[in-house]
């Protein structure tokens, strides 16, 4: 990725790790406030396209072969 395309990260988890990345990269990282869905809303957008194919709660190792086929798919999909 093009670093001009990367400026900003957000996520729900905080920790060293977002530090380190934050001074090697340069990035602006915010963190997302816990039970807010619409702050992540790229993650909710995955999680609904995946619900298609999984109902919530499946046991994806169960799934192995099936969620490989999925995520082909997810990754190949027209944007």
């Amino acid at each position: 990725m093009p670093d001009a395309a990367r400026q900003t990260l957000t996520t729900s988890r905080q920790g060293w790790c977002c530090i380190a990345l934050s001074n090697c990269t340069g990035l602006t990282i915010y963190f997302a406030d816990p039970h807010s869905p619409w702050q992540r809303g790229i993650c909710e957008i995955i999680n609904s396209l995946l619900r298609q194919y999984f109902l919530r709660g499946t046991d994806l190792s169960v799934h192995l072969l099936r969620a490989n086929d999925v995520a082909w798919v997810m990754n190949n999909r027209p944007r």
